[in-house]
């Protein structure tokens, strides 16, 4: 039990250091949740991060506003 405590901790401030350093992150817990279901959260939870990232690069290559 210990080691699990110490994973936590550990992801709670792997998530801090995220949050400060890089723009966009996704927290899933997946413990209850099935292989097939964790794709699709996933991929719900990404795509429109991926689509808005996309947008705004292809405004900033073209010049766009």
């Amino acid at each position: 039990m210990d080691n699990l405590n110490e994973y936590n901790n550990r992801l709670k401030d792997l998530e801090g250091l995220l949050e400060t350093s890089v723009e966009d992150s996704i927290l899933l817990d997946t413990t209850s949740m099935s292989m097939n279901d964790v794709s699709v959260e996933i991929a719900s939870q990404i795509m429109p991060a991926m689509r808005k990232r996309y947008i705004k690069s292809f405004q900033q290559k073209y010049d766009l506003k």
